[in-house]
């Protein structure tokens, strides 16, 4: 066996598999260079050629077509690049031709219709353009064809199509094909598998596509089809994923020509996509007691309105149900809770304004809920604490009330992301916060939460941001913030908060991954009345993009240790009591760009590192008792504010 293969050993020894040798496969081996140099008439007699899934690139060498005997040719997912050689029609036995994941960026050679005896031709995600050659109509054993993510035009031709009778896998997706779907689909009764979505394609769905009675799944969105859905489409009963044309709402209008409840079919979809169609209309005539085998329906992004129908709740297999951005308005029905399989529900920005129904909570397999931006009203149901599986519960900008329930937290263990913002939430934060141990985002901002913030706050450990800004939180900052090492934002301005910023403050986000070199961290403890003076170690926030603790109490000199921070943009100090001399290094960061130190008791010279500095943005040292003279280099785009 050949467990490796160096690139001089593939491209120079290839007396190795020479002569008699009729199956290669050095599939997925990392194997690198091109095959410009490798003599081809050495291994005339393979059969067999499989290199996917390494980093060759160059081009395909003519000489491939030395291959009569070749079957199968597998050279995908590796770095080619140029065109397919016309050599390839020598290749008659060619059954298999896989060349995916390339970067060939030629037209489809004519030649290849030569290749008669093919069965699979994949040439997806390529660059290839051009049209279809018309010598395609020769491939009449052709079983499966993959041309998608390509840069293909012009008409679909129906001399080619009509001959693909043994097709069942025909995938021409994200090119830009153009014109009609020609009749001619209908006789490609064997296809299982048609995608054509992302095209520009136009005119009407033909009604030959009714032909096509074992097809299962049909992909036509993302083009520029109109007129209503053929009745015909009716015949394929075994469909189970049907995805509408993209701008097919805008020509239809009404829901009306969507009752596909009377077609036959309904009873064994599974899948329903007819997400941004600008459909208006109701769903009252959506007989979801129809479809019982739906799982996913997404009907987001139109303009439906009317109510959620009482009915929804006999399409008991679903497990996906989109309905948000229309214009729903009314109750969430109680009849939800017959889901009992639903795990994602998003019916955020609508205009529901009920309240959530208790019932929501016998849907215990729920991960994913989002209920945002609508106008519900009322608590939050106590049966949410059976929704243990919960991974994220999206619940803002709504008019809940209430107090938080520490016997709902205490059961969403799986929790990651709780957003509550801009809701009527009252009472304390509970301290059973501290349970929802894998919480990484916490938005509970824009309510009106009183009391402090409980300690358990720092058991949290891989939360990236708490928000709890705009609401009457008092006392001081705990300790245990310091526990919070992910962290990338912190806000808590807007409240009554007292006492110092504490040292632990220094910890947060000292364990923040950056992905592509992308510095954040935002720190925001503004319109508070904290006091004393800023400790020196929050120069050990090294990543800090923002500090802002204007609005407060604070007072004291501004520690050196700020002239650390290398990537803060913007510093925000004014409206407190600081005193003496601005910091000589603060401008020695070359990303500061808004600085307002201004309504303090600042005193001495401005330090010429801190006009060089900011050359945008704008620099307001108002209202202090700062002398020198003004610099005549300050950026033209940098707003500044001396007076006082």
């Amino acid at each position: 066996m050949i467990t490796r293969f160096s690139r001089k050993k593939f491209l120079c020894q290839h007396s190795l598999v020479a002569g008699t040798v009729y199956a290669l496969n050095l599939s997925d081996r990392g194997l690198t260079g091109s095959l410009t140099h490798f003599n081809f008439s050495n291994i005339s007699k393979l059969k067999i050629l499989i290199l996917r899934g390494n980093k060759f690139s160059g081009s395909i060498p003519d000489e491939i077509g030395l291959l009569h005997y070749l079957k199968d040719l597998d050279l995908s997912d590796n770095l080619f690049e140029g065109c397919i050689p016309s050599s390839i029609g020598q290749l008659r036995k060619l059954r298999y031709l896989h060349l995916n994941y390339n970067h060939l960026n030629s037209t489809v050679p004519p030649e290849l219709g030569l290749c008669t005896k093919l069965t699979n031709l994949d040439l997806s995600r390529n660059s290839l353009t051009g049209t279809l050659p018309l010598s395609f109509s020769n491939l009449t054993q052709i079983f499966t064809l993959s041309l998608y993510d390509n840069r293909l035009s012009d008409d679909l031709p129906l001399h080619i199509i009509s001959n693909w009778t043994e097709l069942i896998n025909l995938d021409l997706a994200n090119n830009t094909f153009s014109g009609n779907i020609p009749p001619e689909i209908g006789m490609l009764t064997e296809l299982l598998y048609l995608y054509l979505d992302s095209n520009n394609l136009t005119g009407h769905i033909p009604v030959e596509i009714g032909n096509l009675e074992k097809l299962q799944e049909l992909g036509l969105s993302r083009n520029n089809l109109a007129g209503s859905i053929p009745a015909t489409i009716g015949n394929l009963t075994n469909l189970h994923t049907l995805e509408f044309p993209n701008d097919w709402g805008k020509h239809t209008s009404c829901l009306q020509y969507i009752d596909l409840s009377k077609t036959n079919f309904s009873g064994t979809v599974s899948q329903i996509m007819i997400y941004n169609q600008e459909i208006n209309g109701t769903l009252a005539h959506f007989n979801f007691s129809s479809f019982s085998h739906l799982t996913y329906l997404d009907m987001s992004f139109n303009k439906i309105s009317g109510g959620i129908p009482v009915d929804i709740g006999n399409a008991t297999l679903i497990q996906k149900l989109y309905l948000f951005s229309n214009n729903l308005n009314g109750n969430i029905p109680s009849s939800i809770g017959q889901l009992r399989k639903l795990q994602t529900l998003d019916i955020r920005e609508n205009n529901l304004n009920s309240s959530i129904p208790p019932e929501l909570g016998l849907c215990t397999k729920l991960i994913y809920i989002d209920l945002s931006e609508n106008t519900l009203t009322g608590p939050l149901p106590l049966s949410f604490s059976n929704l243990t599986q919960i991974f994220t519960l999206k619940l803002g900008q709504n008019h809940l009330s209430g107090e938080l329930s520490p016997h709902i937290f205490m059961n969403w263990t799986e929790l990651r992301e709780k957003n509550i913002e801009n809701n009527g939430f009252s009472g304390y934060i509970p301290p059973e916060i501290g349970m929802l141990t894998g919480l990484d985002s916490l938005f509970l901002n824009n309510n009106n939460l009183i009391g402090p913030i409980p300690e358990e706050i720092g058991k949290l450990g891989v939360l990236e941001y708490l928000w709890l800004s705009e609401n009457y939180i008092e006392g001081s900052i705990p300790a245990t913030i310091g526990n919070l090492t992910k962290l990338r934002e912190l806000y808590l301005k807007s409240n009554n908060l007292s006492g110092n910023i504490p040292i632990e403050i220094r910890s947060i986000g000292m364990d923040i991954i950056n992905f592509d070199d992308v510095i954040q961290l935002y720190l925001d403890l503004s319109i508070n009345n904290l006091g004393g003076a800023i400790p020196a170690e929050i120069g050990n926030l090294t990543m800090l993009r923002s500090l802002n603790l204007n609005n407060n109490q604070l007072s004291g000199d501004v520690p050196d240790s700020i002239s650390h921070l290398i990537y803060l943009e913007g510093l925000f100090l004014n409206s407190n009591r600081f005193s003496g001399s601005i910091p000589e290094d603060l401008g020695i960061t070359s990303d500061l760009t808004y600085v307002d130190l201004s309504k303090n008791n600042f005193s001495g010279e401005i330090p010429a590192t801190l006009y060089k500095s900011i050359t945008r943005g704008f620099l307001d040292l108002s209202v202090n008792s700062l002398s020198g003279h003004l610099p005549h280099y300050l950026g033209s785009n940098c707003t500044t504010n001396f007076e006082g």
